[in-house]
């Protein structure tokens, strides 16, 4: 008896062991359906009998799809923080509703079908993503939907759940960069969410429409810079109305506009631009004409990489007016590169003095008259003025830092950091003995100027950067300045002259069309009239020389530079997209 008391313990517990494995087996089927990630793929658990497969089956009852990540899924993921991103087709074209959700630990072991949803949301994971109808515009309904998993460690994803009341195949699921938008500008739309999950829009419309969050640990905390990308139809009528010209949204705390373009064009923003967390967009005006919006990490290089750079910001230009001076990565100064127009650098002064310390004496040997080509002591340059923005071209600052060193002259240590930067970016380049020209332009303004003359000097400054480095301007603008209306011209010659502040040599003829153009373009079309009848032409010192010239100007309302002035804004918009008073496609501000 003790015998077979015995026998029967051993059995029993044999019996147990394999119920154990037989059950751990049990919970761990392997699917046919695999995952990708970092250049490998992987089979996934079926939680489920229906995720053996990739396809959900149904007319009209909700059915589940669950999927365990396995071992080397779960040790890319603890690593990496990447979304989980699927290409999902609805296979009819009747209303579907679907939601994806993110699994925890917490959710094994139940029964998947029976998961009871808390506000809409799969297990304990604040991410759920619902449609309740098929995607319109996509023939072949598929449509890319990708969610950010949740942060670690506190919440640890390992799976995933995808529901349908409809038929719905799987074609790929893996983990890729981190994104959230949306966009439909390809054939199959697609949808990126943060971790707090969203709403998928059923048509472009309704995407336009949503108050989409585009925020993410991810965005708002790692090492790298986040850009935001959009992309907008060519239906904006660039000559019509402001409300017609412009698309607009807020956006961490901010309001960004989008300006009309001839063609489709692409709009990137660098977030550096903000203050205030990213979080959700809501396109105020225009919103029809966006077909994309996406929020990513642009650039590669490390926020260590970034401190103290002597590298620029590529942005476009309208964004330097209001970058906040807290994301500045040196105290002086701010350098920006202006995306239109690579190799056209743009400072950032924190005030007049530092950049009188960069480019004062630069001013006195390359533009006023008294003293061209010739070094001002530091003596002097204190009792006398420069300018509140500067522009040079390339020749010029060569010329200015090979003299200097040919002759050893001591230039100052801000001087000689700019030499330094201008010699990285290869504006100008060290020949041997001699420093010679490389290609680009440098323009400055300072944050001690106002907002509206910050605007007018990006403005004007911007168009002497685009005339120092594209031919087809250049040309333009002198075939222009030769059949403009003379006396007009004469009198932008004496307002130069005698003006103590400007004192430009009217004798050099590519400063006089290079200015001429400047002053035309600084502010918008409707103003022209007004700044030079009623403002330039009543100022003192032209009124004191050449009262004949002002009065000319007063009685025909400037007819001559306004014509100029129009002909310069048509081919400006032709070639670039901007307008009289506008070098830029993007503005951001703060109401």
């Amino acid at each position: 008896m003790k015998r077979k008391a015995f026998f029967k313990i051993i059995v029993l517990f044999n019996l147990f062991i394999f119920s154990i494995v037989f059950n751990s087996c049990k919970d761990d089927v392997v699917s046919e359906f695999m995952i990708s990630f970092d250049g490998q793929d992987e089979n996934l658990y079926a939680l489920n009998q229906a995720s053996k497969s990739n396809r959900i089956k149904t007319k009209s009852k909700k059915e589940v799809l669950a999927y365990k990540f396995a071992e080397l899924a779960s040790n890319y993921i603890a690593e990496n923080s990447e979304p989980l991103s699927l290409l999902v087709q609805l296979e009819t074209e009747n209303e579907s509703e679907i939601e994806l959700s993110i699994l925890q630990p917490s959710d094994l072991g139940k029964n998947i079908s029976k998961i009871k949803q808390k506000n809409s949301v799969y297990g304990t994971v604040a991410s759920s993503i619902n449609s309740t109808s098929s995607i319109n515009g996509a023939s072949s309904n598929l449509l890319t939907i990708s969610l950010m998993l949740p942060e670690k460690p506190s919440n640890n994803a390992c799976g995933f759940i995808i529901s349908s009341t409809k038929n719905l195949t799987i074609h790929s699921a893996k983990f890729v960069g981190a994104k959230t938008g949306w966009s439909f500008t390809q054939e199959n739309p697609w949808f990126a969410f943060s971790e707090k999950g969203g709403k998928i829009p059923a048509t472009k419309e309704e995407a336009q429409s949503l108050q989409f969050n585009l925020g993410s640990r991810l965005f708002n905390s790692e090492k790298y810079f986040a850009r935001i990308y959009f992309a907008l139809s060519n239906t904006l009528n660039p000559w019509g109305s402001i409300e017609d010209t412009r698309v607009k949204c807020t956006l961490a705390e901010k309001t960004v506009v989008l300006y009309a373009e001839k063609d489709l064009h692409n709009k990137i923003i660098d977030t550096r631009i903000f203050t205030g967390e990213i979080g959700d967009i809501k396109f105020t005006k225009n919103s029809d004409k966006v077909d994309a919006v996406v929020f990513d990490i642009g650039n590669r290089k490390s926020k260590k990489e970034e401190e103290n750079s002597i590298h620029p910001i590529k942005i476009d230009a309208g964004l330097i007016q209001t970058w906040p001076r807290e994301n500045w990565r040196q105290k002086d100064f701010e350098l920006f590169e202006w995306s239109d127009f690579p190799k056209v650098l743009i400072f950032d002064f924190a005030n007049y003095k530092i950049q009188d310390d960069f480019l004062k004496r630069l001013a006195f040997f390359v533009e006023k008259t008294e003293s061209i080509g010739t070094f001002v002591s530091d003596d002097e340059l204190k009792n006398v003025h420069g300018y509140n923005a500067h522009d040079y071209k390339a020749e010029s600052l060569a010329m200015f830092f090979d003299r200097a060193q040919a002759i050893s002259f001591p230039l100052n240590e801000r001087e000689k950091l700019l030499k330094e930067i201008l010699l990285e970016n290869k504006i100008i380049i060290q020949k041997g003995n001699s420093i010679v020209a490389g290609k680009g332009a440098l323009i400055s303004v300072s944050q001690e100027s106002p907002l509206y003359l910050r605007t007018l000097f990006i403005c004007h400054e911007g168009m002497h950067g685009v005339f120092f480095t594209t031919g087809e301007l250049r040309s333009f603008v002198y075939s222009l300045y030769d059949r403009t209306d003379s006396k007009s011209i004469d009198f932008l010659k004496a307002y130069f002259t005698d003006t103590p502040t400007l004192n430009y040599n009217i004798e050099d003829e590519y400063l006089m069309k290079n200015e001429f153009m400047a002053y035309l373009l600084q502010q918008n079309l409707g103003s022209c009239e007004e700044y030079f009848s009623d403002k330039i032409s009543k100022r003192y010192y032209i009124n004191q020389h050449h009262p004949e010239l002002a009065q000319y100007i007063q009685e025909t309302r400037a007819q001559g530079l306004v014509e100029a002035a129009t002909e310069l804004d048509k081919f400006i918009y032709e070639k670039w997209g901007f307008n009289n008073g506008r070098t830029w496609k993007i503005s951001a501000y703060t109401d």
